[in-house]
């Protein structure tokens, strides 16, 4: 078996620790209440995402 061993940059740390603390800050009832003013309706056939770009690529529980 191979190792591989990858840099990330600094930022793209600082990039998730400030998602994770907006996270904290964030509103599930705020995001329902958005959310529910979004119309139910297909998307245009451009807007649509392929299923082989899948939940499981995008990391969606």
């Amino acid at each position: 078996m191979s190792n591989l061993n990858v840099q990330i940059p600094e930022s793209l740390y600082k990039q998730i620790e400030t998602l994770a603390e907006k996270a904290k800050r964030g509103s599930w009832d705020k995001f329902q209440q958005v959310l529910v003013k979004v119309p139910d309706v297909q998307p245009e056939d451009d807007d649509k995402l392929s299923w082989k770009v899948s939940f499981a690529k995008l990391n969606v529980q």
